[in-house]
């Protein structure tokens, strides 16, 4: 049987007219640090580490009508760490996003649908090797040449393509469910844009800890995490699913060095409350260098 996002990719690439769009190719090189990498509660499972991210894309916009248009976008991105080079990462996805504005003013509102799959996979870890899809539907305007604002809501899925199997369910770790909602704020001042985001999202989230009685009784699955290195006191870490409650909040800073090239500079603060009073806090960084050919 066919799953659904197979269905919405195949109902949104049938509307693509012959006459597709002149493509467009992005490409980005990404520095980041994380503060809490195996998303742990207790200060000796906190590790920290930076990242160089480099990614490409093509994209094609596809003109429906004089009111919608169709964005396709297809995705390699490769994730190398500095220190814990386990969890170095190769990404490819595509994405299709369906745009409609019914009114043409500058300032009336438009309302998207977008559907993402992406197939994540480690080079030297099995247990996070995943099938990632989500949908995504969002509203947004101009309130002026400077403000603009958006709300949406997402519902994705994780299915992890191991064939390693947990110790309390015998279901894989990484398979997961999450729902999100979203608003952000963009400000522009010429060439450089100031925007934040805030998410409240429900669902899944993976920990990888030495074992404790709180986090095992919390746990929907556990299972040996082969990432995670060993701890200082030569005791394993282990994932452990949870159900939590996580909000996100995204500030950041893109500045135009021509029509074609920014520099972006994002931060993100993760406050997750998990079952059993499993909470624990997270901040990344990023800095990356953006450039558009067409």
């Amino acid at each position: 049987m066919k799953s659904l996002p197979y269905w919405l990719a195949l109902l949104m690439t049938a509307a693509i007219p012959t006459h597709a769009a002149r493509p467009y190719y992005d490409l980005s090189l990404d520095l980041g640090h994380e503060e809490n990498l195996l998303r742990a509660e207790a200060e000796s499972d906190r590790l920290e580490d930076t990242t160089v991210n480099l990614s490409a894309a093509v994209g094609y916009p596809v003109l429906l009508g004089e009111h919608s248009g169709l964005y396709l976008r297809g995705a390699v991105e490769s994730s190398e760490h500095q220190t814990y080079g386990r969890f170095d990462n190769l990404r490819v996805g595509g994405s299709a996003t369906w745009r409609y504005k019914p009114d043409l003013s500058f300032t009336a509102p438009w309302y998207s649908l977008g559907l993402k799959v992406t197939d994540w996979e480690y080079h030297r870890s099995e247990l996070r090797d995943s099938i990632i899809w989500e949908v995504e539907a969002m509203t947004g305007k101009r309130f002026t040449d400077r403000i603009s604002a958006h709300l949406g809501a997402a519902y994705g899925e994780r299915h992890a393509t191991t064939d390693q199997r947990g110790l309390i369910a015998g279901e894989r770790l990484f398979d997961m469910t999450n729902r999100r909602w979203f608003a952000g704020l963009d400000y522009q001042l010429g060439p450089l844009t100031l925007y934040g985001r805030l998410t409240r999202q429900t669902g899944d989230v993976v920990s990888s800890a030495v074992s404790t009685r709180k986090v095992v009784l919390a746990s929907e699955e556990i299972q040996f995490d082969d990432a995670a290195p060993i701890a200082a006191n030569g005791r394993f870490r282990f994932g452990y699913r949870l159900n939590a409650v996580t909000r996100l909040l995204d500030l950041g800073a893109n500045y135009a060095l021509s029509r074609s090239s920014a520099i972006d500079v994002a931060i993100q603060y993760a406050d997750v409350d998990g079952s059993g009073g499993n909470d624990y806090d997270n901040l990344m960084i990023h800095a990356a260098y953006m450039h558009r050919f067409k």
